[in-house]
């Protein structure tokens, strides 16, 4: 087995992030769970709402931390799409959209997921993709 093949990943695409095609012409440009900016930019929101989220209560402290990670996904995961419409209408991308969007949970769930998929930001796989 090929471990670089199986495990070597594209740190600009994770950052930058990659196409997916949803059907329909929709395609959604997704960066890659835990990356570098993901990961710095949760950890600054987190220390800004520190005092927060140390005084609330449990449930509280969830709903808070739901914001957090909803605000880092606008901000680093969900960075464009093409061919997007919302209830019947063309939708451009920008940050107060990508948060519209953001906030159906189903669609939050299915951008997390594909954040997720290490496939998307192999290395070799992306050198196929440059040449096709």
């Amino acid at each position: 087995m090929d471990l670089f093949k199986r495990f070597a990943t594209d740190r600009e695409a994770e950052l930058k992030g990659t196409w997916r095609d949803l059907g329909e012409g929709c395609e959604l440009l997704v960066a890659r769970w835990n990356n570098d900016n993901f990961n710095q930019t949760f950890e600054g929101l987190k220390e800004k709402h520190a005092e927060a989220l140390n005084s609330a209560n449990a449930a509280e402290r969830e709903r808070q931390y739901a914001e957090i990670v909803l605000q880092v996904m606008v901000d680093t995961i969900l960075l464009g799409w093409k061919g997007t419409e919302y209830n019947g209408e063309e939708l451009e991308y920008s940050k107060a959209n990508a948060r519209k969007l953001l906030e159906m949970r189903d669609f939050r769930e299915l951008v997390a997921t594909m954040s997720r998929q290490m496939d998307a930001y192999l290395i070799h796989k992306q050198a196929q993709a440059g040449n096709d």
